[in-house]
């Protein structure tokens, strides 16, 4: 038998073998015929690309990348505070990316995320965090929060660190940590329901001893009229300073050895409270309160339901 040259040869070609008789090439299985030559046939999103049969993110590492920035990285397990978790990207021109992203944690059971793939903007985009209830076996101990472009959920291109530990604290500061002034809601009682953030608006706070209150009129019309937090130390006979207050009643109500607490506002408010409260940070000087955290858990009617949130104030 006489073979003709240049008629019948073979190419190995991205893992293929690819056999060619009168220049027909013929690609195996996940490949495809590019210009006579096989290709992996993987079709990737926006944002990434085929390399060696897989899609990668477009990114490199002198002109773009993503990052998850959290608050804190230590965080308290107690199943219901929601951290606030920012995510950027960026394209390696320089552009902000406005790619799909997921968001997850490197173990099941670590936590969950209010929206787990938020679509980027030029500013990124923002969700909470909610970490595990140390209760539950596996929670506590360290973790990874990790990032994947939709388009290549198997590849992670972002994470960050965290160590969830046991709660030692009311809920979490972590909301109002953001700089400014700032008060966070997240509620499912009659003071409110559902997530609320105000950074806007007319703020005030006064102190005393053993008595703190702070008010915010929020510039949004749909943030509610007013705001107003009290937080009382008067019935423990103590000054009103850090630590974690437990037990606390409805002020100016409470009875002696309980701690006072009222959150209300936007014509809202409760007969009696069950409730904790945790001053993070309190600083005043001559002329009255300098700056103020605090995070808290309310109850109305005493009854299941719950508000929880923090406040930050700085004059």
């Amino acid at each position: 038998m006489q073979w003709s040259y240049g008629l019948v040869f073979a190419v190995m070609v991205a893992g293929c073998t690819s056999v060619s008789k009168n220049g027909d090439v013929s690609c195996g299985d996940g490949t495809k015929n590019v210009s006579g030559v096989c290709e992996p046939s993987v079709t990737c999103g926006a944002g990434t690309h085929v390399d060696n049969g897989t899609c990668v993110p477009d990114v490199t590492p002198a002109g773009g990348g993503y990052q998850i920035r959290l608050q804190t990285n230590q965080i308290g397990a107690d199943g219901l505070s929601k951290l606030p978790l920012l995510v950027i990207g960026t394209n390696a021109d320089g552009t902000p990316s406005t790619a799909q992203v997921v968001l997850n944690t490197d173990r099941a059971g670590a936590g969950t995320f209010t929206t787990p793939a938020p679509t980027l903007g030029p500013l990124g985009a923002s969700t909470y965090f909610v970490p595990c209830n140390a209760t539950t076996p596996g929670c506590v101990g360290p973790a990874k929060l990790t990032l994947a472009l939709a388009s290549a959920p198997s590849t992670i291109v972002a994470s960050v660190d965290i160590s969830l530990v046991q709660p030692m604290g009311v809920y979490t500061a972590a909301p109002c940590m953001t700089g400014g002034n700032v008060m966070f809601f997240d509620g499912n009682d009659y003071i409110y329901s559902g997530t609320l953030t105000v950074t806007q608006g007319t703020w005030s706070g006064s102190t005393s001893s053993q008595h703190l209150t702070l008010g915010v009129t929020p510039s949004g019309q749909n943030q509610g009229a007013w705001w107003t937090l009290d937080f009382d130390s008067s019935q423990l006979m103590v000054p009103l300073d850090v630590g974690v207050y437990e037990g606390a009643e409805r002020y100016p109500f409470e009875s002696p050895g309980h701690p006072g607490i009222d959150v209300s506002g936007d014509g809202r408010g409760c007969n009696t409270i069950s409730g904790r409260f945790e001053v993070h940070d309190i600083a005043s000087d001559a002329s009255g309160l300098v700056s103020a955290t605090v995070s808290f858990e309310q109850h109305c009617e005493s009854g299941t339901s719950v508000l929880d949130g923090c406040i930050h104030y700085a004059r």
